[in-house]
């Protein structure tokens, strides 16, 4: 299990390096920018793909670096995101933000999520 994290820890980084050098080749002004400034816009872009995978991994890597200028990005994904399962990551990571603010959001996408809901139900089950 280590392994394929730290496997799809690298194929993110390759993903994000890589949208990052197609959107710097197709801009019409070169963009300098220090190394924060890019993982930032390399995870806007994946928070925004329509590709699901790529908005996981950013939510997930969003959740890791914690940088506070992505919050309000994921707090407009939060309000468009379709995806259970991903709105289900996406609480996960506004709870690692832990702001009043993120928390209360997680809540709401907690409390009517239906992977919570069957997660919930297999556990009572077990018991």
């Amino acid at each position: 299990m280590k392994t394929m994290k730290s496997y799809l820890v690298k194929v993110m980084t390759v993903v994000l390096l890589t949208v990052g050098v197609v959107s710097n080749v197709n801009a019409n002004e070169p963009v300098k920018l220090n190394k924060r400034e890019s993982a930032v816009e390399n995870l806007k872009s994946a928070i925004n793909s329509d590709n699901t995978g790529l908005r996981k991994s950013g939510y997930e890597m969003c959740g890791k670096i914690k940088y506070p200028e992505l919050l309000p990005e994921l707090i407009k994904a939060s309000e468009y995101e379709k995806d259970d399962y991903l709105k289900f990551v996406l609480a996960l990571t506004l709870l690692d933000y832990n702001t009043k603010e993120s928390n209360v959001l997680a809540e709401q996408l907690l409390s009517d999520n239906y992977t919570v809901k069957a997660l919930s139900n297999r556990i009572a089950k077990v018991e």
